[in-house]
C-alpha cells in the first residue's frame, strides 16, 4: 500500500458531515470548529454538546439515520459511529461524488485519516500511522509538544519535578492514569478526566463508579471490573495496570473520589513504581466536601468548625481508646491552608502542641493543579530557612507528615520497606474490600 500523502487544508466555509452523535463525533467537531467549516451533523441522538451548539446556530443537526442525500455537495465526511453497516454505506455512496471520507470502523478504506496534531504559538504539526497505532501517534505528539513548549519558555520554572499536563492532552500508550471520578455524579467527573476516558485504550474500574460515568466511556474502550466480589478473591490491581501499560496500552484506573483520600491511590502508586511503569495522578471531586455540600452542609463555617479532622471508618478503633480522643502524631497528616504569612506559627504549633519531631517532613505546595505549580520540601527544623530564601507565593497548601515522602519516588520504596518491614508488593492492595467513596 502506498503511504499517505500529507496536507494541510483550509476548510474556512467548507460543508462537512459528520455521521454520528456520540463522543467521537462531538472531537470531530471541535476540530471542524477550530478550522472554520460548516458542519452538519447527521444522528438520530447527539451528546449534550452538540445539542448545544446546535442551539446556538454554530453546526446543524440533522435528527434522524444517514441517508445518501447527505452527502451531497459536502466536502469531507467523518462516519464517527460504531456501527460498520454505516461506515460502509458512506463509503459506497462517497464513490459517485466528490466527497473525502474518513470512517473510524473502516480505516482501511477510508480516503484519509485524520492524525495526531498540535500547536504551539506559530508552529503546527501533525502525526500520522497511517491508522496502524493510533496511540503511538499521540505519544509522538507529546513528545513533541513538550519539547516545543520548553523551547518557547525555557525559564518558565524553577521546580525539577514534572508540572501538571495540559488537560487537553490524550492519554499515553505505556502509562497508567489513577482517575479520581467524584462521588457518583458524571457532572462531577473533570474534564481531564473525562478526556482520557475518551482516548485511553482501557479502564479497570471498580463498584464505587456510578453509572453514569461508565455509561460515558467510548464503546471502543474495553472496560475492566477490578472490584471485589462475593466468592471470589480480589484481583491484584496493581499488576494487571502494570501488564497492560508494558504492552504498550493507554491505562486509566477509575476510582471513586480523589485517588489519593482513602482511595489507595498511593498504594497503587507504589505498585507501579516497582514495576516502573510511568503514572499520572488526576485529582477528582472528593466526598469530603461534595457530599455534604450536596446535602446542604457546610464542613467549615467562621466561629463553628475552623478545622477537619479526617478518619476512616473502616476500622474504628476501640471507643475506649484515648487514640480515639488524640490522633498520633507519627501517624497523622496534617494539611493547612491560606498559610502564607502564617508559616512560623504552623510550624511552632506542629512542633510544640502537636509535639512533633523536627525532622518531620514538610510540603509546600505553590499554585497547585496550576502550570507555574512549585513544591518546596523540607523538615519542621529547617523548613523556615529555607522558605526564608524563597518567599511563598499565594495560594499555598502545607502538607505535613510521613506521606511527603511521597514527593521523592527515587527513595520512597526504600523508606518504606524502612518504616514497615513487613511490607512488599500489593500487601496493601489485598488487605480488604473497597472503602466508602473518598
Amino acid at each position: 500500500m502506498s503511504d499517505h500523502y500529507p496536507i494541510f487544508l483550509n476548510l474556512e466555509g467548507r460543508p462537512c458531515l459528520v455521521v454520528g452523535g456520540g463522543r467521537v463525533a462531538s472531537r470531530k467537531v471541535r476540530g471542524l470548529l477550530d478550522s472554520g467549516a460548516h458542519i452538519t451533523v447527521v444522528s438520530p441522538r447527539v451528546t449534550e454538546e452538540l445539542e448545544k451548539l446546535a442551539r446556538q446556530n454554530r453546526i446543524q443537526w440533522i435528527e434522524r439515520e444517514y441517508c445518501e442525500q447527505d452527502l451531497a455537495e459536502q466536502f469531507l465526511a467523518f462516519v464517527a459511529t460504531d456501527q460498520e453497516s454505516v461506515s460502509e454505506a458512506v463509503l459506497q455512496d462517497a464513490q459517485s461524488t466528490s466527497t473525502l471520507v474518513c470512517a473510524v470502523k473502516k480505516e482501511s478504506q477510508s480516503h484519509f485519516q485524520t492524525p495526531a496534531k498540535g500547536k504551539v504559538d506559530e508552529v503546527q504539526f501533525a502525526i500520522s500511522t497511517g491508522g496502524q497505532s493510533p496511540s503511538r501517534a499521540r505519544e509522538l505528539k507529546e513528545k513533541f509538544l513538550a519539547d516545543l513548549k520548553a523551547q518557547s519558555s525555557p525559564d518558565s520554572s524553577s521546580d525539577s519535578s514534572p508540572h501538571p499536563q495540559n488537560w487537553k492532552s490524550p492519554a499515553r500508550s505505556g502509562h497508567v492514569y489513577l482517575v479520581g471520578a467524584g462521588p457518583g455524579s458524571g457532572g462531577l467527573l473533570t474534564q481531564r478526566g473525562q478526556h482520557l476516558l475518551d482516548t485511553c485504550d482501557v479502564v479497570y474500574y471498580d463498584r464505587l463508579i456510578g453509572k453514569e460515568i461508565i455509561n460515558s466511556i467510548p464503546d471502543s474502550v474495553e472496560k475492566i471490573y477490578v472490584g471485589k466480589q462475593k466468592g471470589h478473591s480480589r484481583p491484584d490491581t496493581g499488576e494487571l495496570l502494570a501488564q497492560a501499560a508494558q504492552k504498550g496500552k493507554a491505562v486509566v484506573r477509575l476510582k471513586g473520589g480523589d485517588p489519593n483520600l482513602y482511595g489507595r491511590g498511593g498504594e497503587e502508586m507504589t505498585d507501579l513504581l516497582y514495576q516502573e511503569v510511568p503514572f499520572e495522578i488526576v485529582p477528582g471531586v472528593s466526598a469530603l466536601t461534595a457530599v455534604p455540600s450536596a446535602a446542604g452542609i457546610p464542613v467549615t463555617y467562621r466561629n463553628l468548625s475552623r478545622e477537619v479532622v479526617i478518619r476512616s471508618g473502616y476500622r474504628l478503633p476501640d471507643p475506649e481508646s484515648d487514640r480515639l480522643q488524640k490522633p498520633n502524631a507519627e501517624e497523622t497528616t496534617y494539611v493547612y491552608f491560606m498559610t502564607v504569612g502564617r508559616l512560623a506559627e504552623i510550624v511552632e504549633e506542629l512542633l510544640n502542641y502537636d509535639q512533633l519531631p523536627s525532622e518531620t517532613p514538610i510540603a509546600i505546595i505553590q499554585k497547585g493543579t496550576l502550570p507555574e505549580q512549585e513544591t518546596l520540601t523540607a523538615t519542621l527544623g529547617t523548613v523556615l530557612d529555607i522558605a526564608d530564601k524563597t518567599p511563598l507565593q499565594p495560594p499555598a497548601l502545607v502538607i505535613v507528615g510521613q506521606v511527603v515522602h511521597f514527593r521523592n519516588r527515587k527513595s520512597l520504596l526504600n523508606y518504606l520497606k524502612t518504616v514497615e518491614p513487613e511490607f512488599t508488593r500489593s500487601g496493601w492492595l489485598s488487605a480488604s474490600e473497597e472503602g466508602p467513596s473518598p
